[in-house]
This record gives structure tokens, C-alpha cells and sequence, in this order.
């Protein structure tokens, strides 16, 4: 902290002098009720819940930033309004932004290690670790560590940091003493993902920067930088060709000198500076359609191919399954696309067209009062209805790669709707770049009130004791097919034994991925064990001590015998009998569980 030292009588109270306890035995900092006047309080409301020394829960208020000038996590804070006593200020949080806290027996002091320089003689008398799962520190309360447990081992610091660097799930807890987060962020950014449509991630980060997904709970650019998961569904929906000319090996041809200096002066000229532009663009009011080509599966009702309208002003993309290419199929589906958009106000003026496009086809654009246009023939970049197919497709592939394996493919038309909700909230508006192309047409997408999940996921929808026999299931296996925009916090769902749709507002989704079915306790530990041991033996090369390599040794032992020893129990006892075991349905039934009746 770079702030001039002051004396402070040990004397003095916290009512003479605001002040904050430092203390290294919480992991975040935390504010009283009253201290709020002396710091910037923000609007946004902390979702931690605090978890005291004695056991007791404390939920935060508001979050705030303290009055230093201190970089990061170190400078924020969380007020509790049941915190009686103290504020505590966590020196956990100022060693995760690379300070050092030195105390003595009259005061504290803070360095920055980024540009301070400290120097220490003589030698520690003693010494601890800091624990990686909860940020605090700890030394041993026995002189002398002597483990006579065959079945532990105790390892050192350097040691320990072997095996929890393998670790890639870390306990997300805080302790204030503690600070738990209740949900967990990686899961959360892998649903909202799935539920996204499997974006990029450039083009994912894009959109949540630029306010897109404010709506949407917890996510936020930093956690998707940190989590994003890297899902086959991108690669299958979105991979494009490498380009060419990327680290070419071919010699670059020195260019003249004066040709250098003029590329030098116009570097100059398009350096930014801090001028304002203003640029008025007129809403141009057109629109650009086309067909994709046909589509793998034949969809329920006959649909074969997509029609795709990009309307250019929101460059929205509308998209509408449609039968065939004949002319009267393809009035109707243009129908109901531009009645879609008039519904939300959005009404252009001219069409380009596709070089193919029927006679009859532009009678019905005349009719709504359009001008048309069409492209030049065998040139099929200019109609930008092309780029909106390239988009809506890789979008599409990656939704369906993402389905159930069990679902049923022919029910892709069903899936559209979504699909376009979520295709348009990844692009920006062109008349209005701060909004999403969504937003632009249909207002803010509430994730509270309308929520998305992953397409095609297999899901258990509830079934009401109206719907449902005497003793009959209160759940029925389904597929998602998307979000009901006519109802509040419902999904609707095609019922995998009538392939009826219906909707619901009670639903437990399985994915595939996102939210993994529970395996039982034996499994674990052995598959636990075998992680362990595997990251153990992995690091034996490295340069170590020889008292750590010992250390290693022994706890890879130790898990091998736990996991030998598991495997051996579940062996003799299997969850279901073999034939040489007496069955639980005796066929001979000399002795049956209920009596045959008599025949005499």
C-alpha cells in the first residue's frame, strides 16, 4: 500500500480511528454494518454465505471496495450485517495479488512484491505451508511429525504440492473463518453452454462482454475465460479449414525503403486518439432470403429443407423448415417469416433474392408491398442470405451433435425455435451494435422467466397425479426440444413413449455430459486410488529430494492396497448373486416364500 506511515499508539481504539483487523484466518473480507460509510459500497449483492468459527452461518449484503490502493480480489470486500465485533481484512486475498503482510509487535505493514525488495537474515524458527484448498495457513503443533499409521503417510510441502497439482477439480469453499460459494461455477458454464448452443468461445465472450447474457445468473466473461469447455460439439458445428499463409515457410521479399517509411507513416496516422467520431446510419429496410440445401433426416410433417431470412438492419436470422421447393410451399413459409417479424414491428421495404427464384414466388413479395432484387447469376456471395445459411448450419450441426444419442432425429424441426433464440443472441444489432440481434426483434430474452437448456437432452418429466394410474410412475422418460415463450418457467418435451410434445414445469434434465449420473462409493475410491498412484509415479523424475520420492512411494502404496482391498470385498460380496449362491427367487421352491394352495 502506497500510503504515508503513520504512528498509531498501541493505545489507540477503534472508536478514536476507523479501522479493519487484519487477519489471516479469513479468506475473503468482510465489513460491518457500520463501516459501510467508510468505503465504496456497490449495488450488486454478494451471493456467499459466511461460515464462522464457531459453526454458525452469516449471509453477505452488498459487495464493496475498500479505500487503498491495492490491485484485484485484494481491494474487495463483502458486507455482513451480522458482524458484530470487527472487519476483518483477509491477508489471504493481498497474498493472491502478490503482497506481503509483515507484522510486529507494534504494527502491521503491507509491501507490494511487485516493486518492494525485503531482505531477511537468520533462520526461520518456524515454519508452515499454506493450505491450497482453503488459502489459509497452518503449521504443525508437533515437534517432531512421526507417522506409526501403516495406513497414512505425512508428507512435506513440496510433496503435497505434487499431488493437489493434479488435482483439476478444486474445493471451490472459502473459509471467515469462511466463505462458501454455493453453486459450482464450472458446472454452471458447462449447462449455460450446452443451453447456448455450443458457441465459440471467441464468439461467446463477444456477446456476454457486450451485455448480451446479462440476464443469465452467474455467467460472466471471466468465468467462461477460465471454464470454458472445450466440447466436441464446437469442433463439429464451427471448424473451418486452416487458412492459408499462416506461418508460411516461403521467403519474404524485402520491400523498398521508401515503401517501409510510407508504411511507417501511416501507422502513425491510424494510431487511435482520443476523438470522437459520430456516424448517422440510415436503416436500410431490406431483407435477404434463400434454402439450404436438403436436410439428412426427413422431419415430422414432411420438412425437408430451411428457409433463411436475414433481415439486414437487426441482421437477424429467421429460419422456417419448409416441405419442398415449389413455389406454393415456399409463399407459405415466406408468409409466415415476414408476418413473424411484422408481429415485432419489423417491416422491410426490399428483398434480394436468389437468381432462381419463381415467378409466382415474387408476385407474393409485390403483394406485401416489397421492391426485389436479385443477385447477379452464378455469383452467390452477393446475396448475404448465403453467410446466414453458413452461420445457421455450423449453429445448427452443433445443436444436434449435442443431442441424446437416443433421440429422435426426425423431430428437428421442433428444435428450430430455440436454435434461432440462441443463434440471434450471439449477434449484434447493425443499427443498434449494443443490443443482440434477439434483443433488437423481440426485447430482452429474461433468463429468469423464459430458461434454456441443452436441445435434445434426455430428460424425466414430472407427470401429475391427474395424468398418472394408481401406483404409476410420477416421472416419464423425454427429450427437450426447447423453451415455451407462451409460459412462465416451462419446457416443452416430446414423451419418448407417445412421441407426443408436451409441456411442463417440473423437469430433471440428463445430459450427457453436464450432469453425469452418480456412481457408487467402491467405484469411486478405486478409480480415486488409481488417479492418485498414476500422479504420484508421473512425477517420480522430477528433481526431488530423496525423502520426498520416499514419501510419494509410500502413499502410492498405500492407495494401491486400499483399492486392491476394495476390489477384493466387492468381489466376494457382488450386488447381484452368482448362480452358485442360493438366488433370491427359488424356481425349484421346495420351500416357497408364499404357500402354494393345496390341491386335496
Amino acid at each position: 500500500m502506497q500510503r504515508a506511515e503513520r504512528k498509531h499508539s498501541r493505545k489507540s481504539t477503534t472508536a478514536q480511528e476507523p479501522s479493519i483487523v487484519m487477519d489471516s484466518a479469513a479468506t475473503s473480507t468482510v465489513l460491518r454494518e457500520s463501516d459501510k460509510k467508510h468505503v465504496t459500497v456497490l449495488k450488486d449483492v454478494s451471493n456467499k454465505v459466511y461460515r464462522n468459527a464457531n459453526g454458525t452461518t452469516s449471509k453477505a449484503g452488498n459487495k464493496a471496495l475498500l479505500p487503498f490502493n491495492i490491485r484485484g480480489v485484494a481491494r474487495e470486500a463483502d458486507v455482513v450485517p451480522s458482524l458484530a465485533m470487527n472487519s476483518l481484512l483477509s491477508t489471504s486475498k493481498l497474498a493472491d495479488e502478490n503482497y506481503v503482510t509483515i507484522f510486529t509487535k507494534d504494527e502491521v505493514k503491507v509491501f507490494d512484491a511487485e516493486t518492494a525488495k525485503l531482505s531477511i537474515e537468520g533462520k526461520a524458527i518456524m515454519k508452515g505451508w499454506r493450505c491450497p484448498e482453503t488459502g489459509l495457513w497452518r503449521v504443525p503443533l508437533t515437534a517432531e511429525m512421526v507417522n506409526l499409521n501403516t495406513d497414512t503417510a505425512i508428507l512435506s510441502s513440496e510433496a503435497t504440492k505434487i499431488i493437489l497439482g493434479k488435482r483439476q477439480n478444486m474445493n471451490t469453499n472459502e473459509y471467515a473463518n469462511s466463505v462458501y460459494e454455493l453453486p459450482n461455477l464450472e458446472q454452471v458454464v458447462a449447462w449455460y453452454h450446452a443451453a447456448a448452443g455450443y458457441p465459440t468461445k471467441a464468439t461467446w465472450l463477444s456477446a456476454i462482454d457486450a451485455g448480451f447474457y446479462a440476464t443469465w445468473p452467474l455467467l460472466t466473461a471471466k468465468a467462461v475465460r477460465k471454464h470454458f469447455p472445450e466440447s466436441d460439439e464446437v469442433t463439429k458445428g464451427h471448424s473451418r479449414r486452416v487458412k492459408s499463409g499462416v506461418r508460411s515457410t516461403k521467403a519474404q521479399v524485402q520491400e523498398h525503403p521508401e515503401i517501409q517509411e510510407a508504411e511507417k507513416i501511416l501507422a502513425q496516422l491510424r494510431r487511435k486518439h482520443n476523438d470522437v467520431y459520430i456516424q448517422v446510419r440510415e436503416a436500410t429496410e431490406m431483407a435477404y432470403t434463400d434454402q439450404t440445401g436438403r436436410f439428412p433426416v426427413v422431419g415430422t410433417g414432411g420438412y425437408k429443407y430451411i428457409m433463411v431470412l436475414v433481415e439486414l438492419d437487426g441482421n437477424y436470422i429467421a429460419m422456417e423448415p419448409t416441405k419442398s421447393k415449389e413455389t406454393d410451399e415456399l409463399i407459405r413459409v415466406y408468409t409466415i417469416i415476414m408476418d413473424r417479424l411484422k408481429q415485432q414491428g419489423i417491416q422491410p421495404k426490399h428483398q434480394i433474392l436468389d437468381n432462381e427464384a419463381p415467378e409466382d414466388y415474387i408476385k407474393a413479395i409485390e403483394e406485401r408491398g416489397l421492391t426485389w432484387e436479385k443477385v447477379p447469376p452464378h455469383n452467390h456471395r452477393r446475396n448475404i442470405a448465403e453467410k446466414g445459411i453458413q452461420t445457421a448450419k455450423g449453429h445448427i450441426i452443433a445443436n444436434i451433435t449435442g443431442c441424446d444419442e437416443h433421440f429422435p432425429m426426425r423431430e428437428w424441426p421442433k428444435l428450430l425455435p430455440q436454435i434461432e433464440l440462441t443463434l440471434n443472441m450471439l449477434r449484434a444489432s447493425n443499427v443498434r451494435p449494443t443490443v443482440s440481434a434477439h434483443m433488437y426483434v423481440h426485447g430482452v430474452h429474461d433468463y429468469n422467466k423464459m430458461p434454456l437448456a441443452p436441445l435434445g437432452c434426455a430428460t424425466q418429466c414430472f407427470v401429475g397425479p391427474n395424468q398418472r394410474r394408481s401406483f404409476g410412475a410420477h416421472s416419464m422418460d423425454s427429450w427437450y426440444i426447447g423453451t415455451s415463450s407462451e409460459h412462465y418457467r416451462c419446457h416443452k418435451v416430446i414423451v419418448k413413449e407417445t412421441r407426443a410434445e408436451r409441456t411442463t414445469d417440473t423437469i430433471v434434465f440428463r445430459h450427457k455430459r453436464v450432469t453425469n449420473p452418480s456412481v457408487s462409493a467402491a467405484n469411486t475410491v478405486v478409480a480415486a486410488a488409481s488417479q492418485l498412484t498414476d500422479a504420484i509415479q508421473g512425477n517420480m523424475k522430477n528433481e526431488l529430494q530423496h525423502a520426498n520420492i520416499n514419501e510419494l512411494e509410500r502413499l502410492a502404496d498405500i492407495f494401491q492396497t486400499a483399492a486392491m482391498k476394495i476390489s477384493e470385498e466387492a468381489a466376494q460380496s457382488p450386488r447381484v448373486d452368482n448362480a452358485t449362491t442360493p438366488p433370491r427367487a427359488n424356481n425349484a421352491a421346495p420351500t416357497p416364500r408364499v404357500p402354494a394352495a393345496s390341491s386335496s
